[in-house]
């Protein structure tokens, strides 16, 4: 008849099983752990391309406003654009106002801001990388509603 095992042999058993199963772990954590830093900085590039798309569309807008109003001039609508660019840490803006001279004369002024993404993006793999991020904006000049 055989004798039953010892504690010893027995804790052997479960440390064995318990090694073995480190080596399991181990494994999952190589196989997954890529998969899910990939989505999480997939996640931060994708919130910062609407944030930036955001602040550019601000941008416009509030460049537009100050663009409408009789008297403003185009360098004060740039300004107004570059500075709320600057609030939002928006990298090498391109700002197109049109018409380049603002008078009574002008019906209608445009504003348009493009800015690459790869200069504003905050992660190293970058998904967008050949992209412009671009916003545009018309507003009716307020000599529109004189005449």
């Amino acid at each position: 008849m055989r004798s039953p095992p010892t504690n010893r042999r027995r804790f052997r058993r479960l440390g064995s099983r318990r090694l073995l199963r480190a080596g399991v772990v181990t494994v999952e954590f190589a196989i997954c752990a890529p998969i899910v830093f990939f989505f999480f900085l997939s996640m931060i590039e994708v919130s910062r391309f609407h944030v930036l798309r955001h602040s550019l569309d601000q941008a416009v807008y509030l460049g537009a406003r100050v663009g409408i109003v009789p008297g403003a001039t185009a360098a004060e609508v740039d300004q107004a654009v570059r500075d709320r660019l600057a609030l939002a840490g928006v990298i090498d803006p391109t700002v197109t106002i049109t018409p380049s001279v603002l008078n009574s004369a002008t019906t209608t002024v445009t504003v348009r801001v493009e800015a690459p993404y790869e200069e504003n993006s905050w992660t190293l793999p970058k998904l967008f990388s050949d992209i412009d991020v671009i916003a545009e904006m018309t507003l009716d000049h307020e000599n529109v509603a004189f005449n």
